[in-house]
């Protein structure tokens, strides 16, 4: 049950065949986290709506909790090394809380000590 990152979702908006390929690939078992749908929202234009949401909706998507935001907060004391934003702690954590992999462009966003890396070749 991989989790996509907000990049890779937006590639698939924007065309890339590849990212929609990668998409397809895990279509029974794919998740996001509520941060990855309001960062897409809020990129989106309004004529966009209709589309981005109903790939969206194919998701499971996992809700910010409590746990999630102290995993989050642990996180971001672990590593402020890194300058990790909000989001991406958030994302991080909620990868971690259910042991899955981040599918994601930006890997160095992401620890490797706290998280499971898939960094898509395209």
């Amino acid at each position: 049950m991989p989790v996509f990152d907000t990049d890779v979702i937006i590639d698939a908006l924007r065309g890339v065949e590849k990212a929609k390929v990668l998409l397809l690939k895990y279509k029974r078992n794919n998740y996001i986290s509520s941060i990855t749908r309001a960062e897409v929202y809020f990129g989106m234009r309004k004529d966009e709506r209709y589309r981005t949401t109903s790939l969206l909706d194919c998701f499971k998507e996992i809700p910010i909790d409590r746990e999630i935001v102290e995993m989050a907060y642990d996180i971001k004391e672990n590593t402020k090394y890194l300058a990790m934003t909000l989001n991406d702690c958030l994302i991080c954590a909620s990868a971690v809380k259910f042991n899955e992999f981040i599918i994601t462009r930006n890997s160095r966003h992401y620890p490797a000590r706290f998280v499971r890396i898939f960094k898509p070749r395209y």
